[in-house]
């Protein structure tokens, strides 16, 4: 599984891969390749396989997790930059780039 930091449009590692190979024959070498969701520019090849949170590499298959998933905590910052997000990894990833909730509050009182 690889997801775009930018989309979050999420493809098979083999599928990603194969398209990196295919953009850097275009370009001759060169190790930048556009994301097929959006089209953003990526200037580092696809990685290995990590779960949703980017937290665990290679996350083992259990019968109560959603698959890709590791079961923990995401722990990322959310938008307003003060506060961690505290979803499930899979839950975290599909509202990453959300606003944080906080930004209404954090306009009246100080966080």
């Amino acid at each position: 599984m690889w997801s775009c930091d930018c989309c979050h449009v999420i493809l098979h590692l083999k599928c990603i891969h194969k398209w990196y190979e295919s953009n850097r024959a275009q370009n001759l070498g060169d190790a930048s390749y556009r994301c097929p969701g959006c089209m953003f520019v990526h200037t580092e090849p696809p990685g290995d396989y990590y779960c949703f949170c980017k937290k665990v590499f290679e996350p083992d298959v259990a019968p109560f997790l959603t698959p890709h998933s590791c079961g923990q905590i995401c722990g990322h910052l959310k938008s307003c930059g003060k506060h961690e997000c505290n979803l499930v990894s899979l839950h975290c990833f599909s509202v990453r780039g959300a606003l944080c909730g906080c930004i209404w509050l954090c306009m009246w009182r100080a966080c």
